[in-house]
């Protein structure tokens, strides 16, 4: 209930309450936020969650940003076993992972009922971005795409920023990582697309189909805290963002953005520090 009577008193009114974004509730602004705009909604707690109903996009405020897939058994708490936390079941058990942002995460593997369970961590020899100051080991997706299990790892946190990701491989010693890419900052959020994967850095939307990646779009969601990523049964992407909701739609030469924003809050001002509704 915090997010809902923060956001009350951010918009200076009711909070938007989302739905279709095909609907006369959304709005297509003209180009991207300007700087103002953005310094202002970096004090808003409006955030949307997109999703799919029946194949077409809709949006909903989003209250709590916490994601915990659910386990059949327990496991001894550790300090990189805290936070958020995925799951993906495997043949001989489950591979775990968890975020916790700066406070660490990690990928473990626990058999079958969870009685035993090992760090799965990358090899120190393997490469990273220059500017990675973290080496992170987040956690943040474990999509299955074309058969292959691969797992996003990162962390943005002040001025660093750390973005891997890794395939999952079983071995004779185990299950181990095997690296696909390197990127400019963490995976924030993803989406499995057929036989690829599309997620989000800030720097834009990337692609990768288990073996490389690769941006295929610039966008800055510098400060715009993305929230999930989907695609719509008639081919158009979409972004949950704070205040904002992005429509990616894919052409000949490229992707055209239409940024939508809720119909009776189209323009914002900073007011005491709190980003309103502007007349």
């Amino acid at each position: 209930m915090l997010l809902i009577s923060v956001a009350v008193a951010v918009l200076g009114s009711a909070p938007p309450s989302g739905g279709p974004l095909d609907s006369a509730a959304w709005t297509v602004r003209l180009g991207q936020p300007s700087a103002v705009e953005r310094q202002c909604t970096d004090y808003s707690q409006l955030f949307w969650s997109v999703s799919l109903d029946n194949g077409a996009a809709r949006a909903t405020r989003l209250v709590s940003r916490e994601h915990v897939d659910p386990l059949p058994f327990d496991y001894p708490r550790h300090r990189d076993r805290e936070g958020d936390r995925r799951v993906a079941r495997v043949d001989d058990g489950w591979l775990v992972g968890f975020n916790a942002g700066e406070f660490g995460g990690g990928l473990w593997w626990f058999d079958r009922g969870g009685r035993n369970g090992r760090r799965i961590r990358p090899s120190s020899s393997l490469p990273t971005n220059p500017a990675d100051i973290f080496h992170a080991e987040n956690v943040l997706g474990l999509p299955l795409v074309g058969g292959v299990r691969l797992v996003l790892m990162g962390l943005d946190h002040l001025t660093g920023r750390s973005g891997r990701v890794f395939r999952a491989v079983s071995g004779p010693h185990g299950w181990e990582l095997a690296p696909v890419a390197v990127l400019d900052a963490q995976p924030d959020v993803w989406v499995v697309d057929g036989s690829k994967l599309l997620f989000l850095t800030e720097s834009g939307l990337w692609s990768t189909d288990a073996v490389g990646a690769q941006r295929i779009h610039d966008v800055d969601f510098g400060g715009l805290a993305p929230t999930s990523l989907i695609r719509a049964a008639d081919g158009p992407v979409y972004v949950g963002l704070r205040y904002y909701v992005l429509k990616l739609v894919e052409g000949r030469n490229g992707w055209e953005e239409s940024w939508l924003v809720p119909g009776e809050c189209q323009r914002v001002q900073l007011k005491d520090y709190q980003c309103e509704c502007a007349p």
